[in-house]
């Protein structure tokens, strides 16, 4: 089973399109997974249950996480997790650019392109559902 943790969606930023773009990508495959929405960033951030209520990293304590990996950004940090938690990390960004967050030396390492991370373990582009330029329709001029 998957956990992907991304914070609500918005289509302002490309890096949550990315995540739930994975999220419906891992579904549409038939693979169990969960989307689990958090706010905050860094250390501090909470996991929303799926009675709708906020909880601390703590949370993750009452997971049966052997056989769950977790796909978290760059944006967290993972010193919390359960220690024989298997995370997988998606680099949408360098780990710190946005925010100070540390990262596990055994986590399976993921980039959305390799400037963010020399020595990942997978490449995986953003699919943000953009057309190549040379791809649109020609407008048509007004008629004067």
């Amino acid at each position: 089973m998957f956990c992907i943790l991304a914070p609500a969606f918005s289509e302002k930023s490309a890096g949550i399109v990315a995540l739930y773009k994975l999220y419906e990508e891992i579904t549409a495959q038939k693979i169990p997974s969960a989307l689990i929405e958090y706010r905050g960033i860094g250390d501090n951030f909470q996991l929303a249950t799926a009675d709708g209520e906020w909880q601390d990293i703590a949370y993750l304590q009452t997971f049966d996480v052997g056989n769950i990996i977790f796909i978290v950004p760059e944006v967290l940090s993972t010193d919390g997790f359960p220690v024989n938690a298997r995370i997988a990390r998606y680099y949408l960004n360098r780990l710190g650019a946005i925010c100070p967050a540390t990262a596990r030396s055994d986590e399976f390492k993921i980039t959305s392109n390799p400037i963010f991370l020399a020595d990942y373990d997978f490449h995986l582009p953003q699919y943000l559902g953009k057309i190549k330029l040379d791809q649109l329709p020609k407008p048509e001029l007004p008629r004067v």
